[in-house]
């Protein structure tokens, strides 16, 4: 069974390696095993302490402690040996244009030897033509997302953001995707980012990567025409609280004010403080709070928004974040004395408002009216006189 195989392993060799590594191989298999047959059995003669040569019998047979099948394969390994040596003698002497031993020797043999070599050359040619198609997936981005079936264009890109897909994402931005002025139906980055509720924070360091301003102000629908809106704001509008914080930390500026939306979808102008405790959004107010943001921007604009929603819904069921906001935001000194005139002659005029339309609501109902009129009386007396506190102070 050896010689078998090892005539199979050298004919294959021959056909398919001219070189002849397969042979040699063989031979050198062959006569490692030779030598350490013959190394065992030098160490049972010694052993044995029996003074006579080591006959053809003994080797053979398993008396006195020698491994039989040691001996076979000594046998087995001078026979591969000596088979190997004619097939290399072949090789090396009797070999012409590089065809191999046997090819060389049969001619019957050459258009086989030679279809097997042709199939290995187109073999060697596949392989050097996928290196390249890797080498082009690693180098050409925009090629590695035409090979994934995603199309170049900004929705895509929009859509890899808004879903968390941090290998799209990276291809698009590698391959040259300018994410200031992607849009998916008319959303822009800012949006499409807002609405990313599973790893805003990693795309967003992503994006910066590849020089994203993380201020820019990107163009965003109103009622009334386009306005403009920041990551920052967007995030505030969403109440998505791992994008803020990562902006946050990102130094964004809080400084600035934003657009957002007031009634009816109109555009109004607030600061991110004042957006955050407008939009409701406690966590993120909190948040800004915490990174140090300066309280005294638009004249205490965040304090002033948190006074007058202090008999709004939210801000109830949430009175003591709101008793937090408004001791973090106020003001201080003579500000404070001012500012809180100004707020409630604000309170006042809101009240003012909202009797008159109640004593248009009740015009049948004489007493009701008379209570409205009365209270009306009283807000006018005390408005006038914290104009004239006002008029000190400035």
């Amino acid at each position: 069974m050896p010689v078998i195989i090892t005539f199979l392993f050298e004919n294959i060799g021959d056909f398919l390696e001219p070189k002849f590594s397969v042979i040699t191989g063989l031979f050198f298999i062959f006569l490692i095993f030779s030598v350490y047959c013959i190394y065992k059995i030098y160490s049972w003669t010694k052993a044995s302490h029996v003074q006579i040569p080591i006959t053809q019998e003994k080797i053979f047979t398993a008396s006195g402690g020698l491994n039989e099948d040691l001996s076979k394969g000594l046998l087995l390994s001078f026979i591969g040996l000596s088979i190997s040596t004619v097939f290399l003698i072949l090789q090396l002497f009797f070999s012409n244009n590089n065809k191999g031993a046997l090819a060389s020797l049969l001619p019957q043999l050459q258009p086989i030897q030679q279809t097997l070599l042709n199939i290995d050359k187109k073999l060697d040619t596949i392989s050097n033509k996928l290196d390249n198609v890797k080498k082009e997936t690693s180098d050409n981005a925009r090629k590695e997302l035409q090979n994934m079936g995603v199309a170049w264009n900004g929705k895509n890109f929009l859509d890899a953001v808004k879903t968390g897909d941090m290998i799209v994402t990276s291809l698009f931005l590698r391959g040259g995707m300018r994410p200031e002025t992607a849009e998916s139906d008319g959303r822009s980055l800012a949006i499409m980012l807002s609405l990313n509720g599973y790893n805003p924070d990693k795309i967003l360091t992503l994006l910066l990567e590849y020089g994203l301003d993380i201020n820019y102000p990107f163009p965003q629908f109103s009622a009334l025409g386009d306005m403009k809106t920041t990551l920052l704001g967007r995030a505030i509008e969403t109440g998505n609280i791992k994008l803020a914080d990562a902006l946050l930390k990102n130094n964004a500026d809080t400084k600035s004010p934003l657009q957002t939306y007031g009634q009816m979808g109109i555009a109004i102008d607030k600061y991110p403080l004042q957006s955050a405790i407008y939009w409701k959004r406690k966590k993120i107010t909190l948040l800004l709070l915490d990174a140090d943001t300066d309280i005294a921007v638009g004249d205490f604009a965040a304090y002033r928004q948190a006074y007058l929603m202090k008999d709004d819904r939210y801000w109830k069921e949430n009175e003591d974040a709101l008793k937090q906001i408004l001791v973090k935001t106020a003001p201080s000194g003579k500000n404070a004395e001012k500012i809180n005139t100004e707020l409630r002659i604000q309170e006042i005029e809101n009240e003012l408002n909202s009797i008159t339309k109640k004593m248009w609501e009740s015009y049948t109902n004489t007493y009701k009216k008379a209570e409205y009129e009365k209270r009306s009386e009283v807000l006018q007396d005390e408005k006038k006189k914290l104009q004239s506190k006002l008029t000190s102070l400035q």
